[in-house]
């Protein structure tokens, strides 16, 4: 089976855990896992697995998982919380090992590319380039070092595309991304005005409330 695999981590995590003790951390952790549940949750990847300051992605469709995490990445950076993210994506084949583990060199890649990455960097392999979605860029396209690969892996370091001055911005009313009209790929007509969105999912999203409303 071939799938989308990302690792995201809180980055010095251990050293503000020995500066500001127990009840700060848990503090920080909760906000993050609870970020991470409502992301994933609204852009249908999974949450495969726990790993104490981070968490694994599995993703059938890939597009998502990039978007999940660049907008993870923009959340911590954005917030009151005093660590970012770092992350790491790859895509391709796995074996799904007794129910509930992924073991391939893709999964072992995206984990290594997540601890290469720096604070608030998302870093993708190159055949992801496809895959990101119009309102991000390429910040860096270079080989890396990655420990436990004989070779500089050719990866690309992604972030959300910034308004130019002047340049027409909607803020999406579902995942609060501020970004060019231009580079929006779905929008809806409310009250009559023009309503913004990044993706099918932040758009499905605000339809389902909508209805229910």
């Amino acid at each position: 089976m071939s799938r989308g695999f990302a690792f995201v981590d809180l980055c010095g995590f251990t050293a503000f855990t020995e500066e500001h003790g127990v009840q700060e951390t848990v503090r920080v952790l909760s906000e993050f896992r609870n970020c991470l549940r409502e992301i994933a949750s609204r852009r249908s990847v999974r949450l495969a697995k726990w790993l104490g300051d981070g968490a694994m992605i599995v993703a059938v469709e890939s597009a998502p998982l990039i978007d999940s995490l660049l907008e993870v990445a923009h959340n911590l950076a954005a917030s009151s919380l005093p660590l970012e993210v770092s992350a790491g994506a790859t895509v391709g084949p796995a074996i799904l090992f007794e129910g509930d583990d992924y073991i391939s060199s893709s999964v072992n890649l995206a984990s290594h590319l997540c601890h290469v990455a720096g604070p608030g960097e998302v870093l993708a392999t190159s055949d992801m380039a496809h895959l990101l979605p119009p309102w991000a860029h390429v910040v860096d396209d270079s080989a890396r070092s990655v420990p436990g690969f004989a070779r500089p892996v050719p990866a690309l370091s992604i972030a959300i595309v910034k308004p130019a001055q002047g340049e027409a911005v909607a803020e999406d009313p579902v995942c609060k991304l501020v970004l060019p009209q231009s580079v929006c790929p779905q929008q809806r007509q409310a009250a009559g005005e023009t309503v913004w969105f990044c993706s099918d999912a932040c758009a499905s999203t605000w339809d389902s409330r909508v209805l229910s409303a």
